[in-house]
């Protein structure tokens, strides 16, 4: 999952829809992304909606990957310190 990636989105969508807060939260609006795909895809939907330029800087496959995709520079850093740790 990319926290940073799904943090950003949330806020931004909350930022279009007040009442979006009120019913997920965060965590759980990340949860449901990257477990129930049918969702992802109605949410980039509703995205689109409100700013039709999103699909073209942002295909609905590459949102898909993006959401799942691990944030990069935590794995980095996790691989980092687990070979640190095995030379001990």
């Amino acid at each position: 999952m990319n926290e940073e990636y799904l943090n950003s989105l949330y806020a931004w969508i909350t930022s279009e829809d007040e009442a979006f807060s009120d019913a997920h939260t965060s965590e759980s609006f990340a949860q449901k992304m990257v477990e129930d795909k049918s969702y992802a895809a109605k949410m980039y939907e509703w995205i689109v909606d409100l700013d039709p330029s999103f699909s073209k800087a942002l295909p609905v496959s590459n949102f898909m990957s993006k959401i799942a995709t691990p944030d990069v520079k935590k794995k980095s850093i996790w691989t980092h310190y687990r070979k640190v740790v095995h030379w001990y």
